[in-house]
């Protein structure tokens, strides 16, 4: 499992080994290394072979990897030749940010008014008749979106005290859109929040993105189990019906063949014990 951010210049990777012993999941950081060599995904490769020699590990190890569903992580998974467990997180929020283009008329008037809300007259008027202060959203989170919506909601009758953005106020009309939209956004920001959760697996995973889809279609493009952004669809699809108990096809059965456990050796036949003893232990 492997993630990467940049800082100024740098670009780091972190990387996680995960692995299984005596059916107990354990996951160990293996390095926190800078990208010296480029962000491509024979650069990524390269630093995770150096990272498992280390260990005297190698990548004919590798089994799967986890990481964002972006291209260069595709890449790696396709030439590893291993399946790519998407991050449900990175590929929800994708879903919701195509969510919200047709609201972006919208959300841009509430952000104008929002930014002259700011100023220090409107905003020490604003502060007579509220004690919130008014927020701006940040164009590469959509939760900061609907903190800035939810926020404008809250305040919106303190607004209208101020005389200098009549103007910009919404409409009654456009306002009824901003609340309705403001519920949609709380009830995918309880999925956001779901989908974070140490215990989750891709049985839950499916099931809410199912549920965002019959609510909200147009989330399909990207939470739909055949979404072009997912690497190994049958992969996942075996993963979900063994987690759920149902009958896999026989090319779900090939794709996850190599993590058959061995079957489990017959239990001895109990040893005939008398009252006594077995009253005494």
């Amino acid at each position: 499992m492997f993630d990467g951010w940049t800082s100024g210049a740098l670009h780091f990777v972190v990387v996680y080994g995960l692995f299984a012993e005596d059916r107990t999941l354990h996951q160990v950081l293996l390095a926190l290394s800078p990208a010296e060599h480029g962000q491509g995904a024979d650069a990524h490769i390269e630093l995770i072979d150096a990272i498992l020699d280390v260990y005297e590990k190698n990548s004919a190890m590798i089994l799967f990897i986890v990481a964002d569903d972006c291209a260069t992580n595709q890449a790696i998974a396709t030439r590893l030749g291993v399946p790519l467990v998407g991050c449900a997180s990175h590929r929800f929020n994708l879903a919701v940010c195509r969510f919200l283009e047709a609201y972006q008329p919208l959300i841009n008037q509430v952000q104008a008014l929002c930014v002259q809300l700011r100023y220090p007259n409107n905003a020490a008027e604003l502060a007579r008749h509220t004690k919130y202060k008014p927020l701006k959203a940040n164009a590469t989170r959509w939760s900061s979106t609907y903190i800035m919506l939810a926020r404008y909601v809250k305040i919106c009758d303190a607004i209208k005290m101020v005389s200098a953005v009549e103007e910009l106020l919404p409409r009654p009309s456009t306002h009824r859109q901003i609340v309705q939209l403001v519920n949609n956004l709380e009830a995918l920001d309880s999925v956001c929040v779901k989908l974070q959760s140490e215990d989750r697996n891709l049985g839950n995973v499916r099931l809410l993105f199912d549920a965002v889809m019959a609510k909200y279609p147009t989330t399909s493009h990207h939470l739909d189990s055949s979404a072009r952004i997912v690497h190994s669809p049958v992969f996942e699809s075996a993963v979900v019906k063994l987690l759920s108990d149902r009958t896999l096809t026989a090319e779900e059965e090939e794709a996850v063949a190599r993590f058959a456990l061995p079957a489990p050796l017959p239990s001895k036949t109990p040893e005939k014990v008398d009252f006594a003893t077995e009253t005494l232990r």
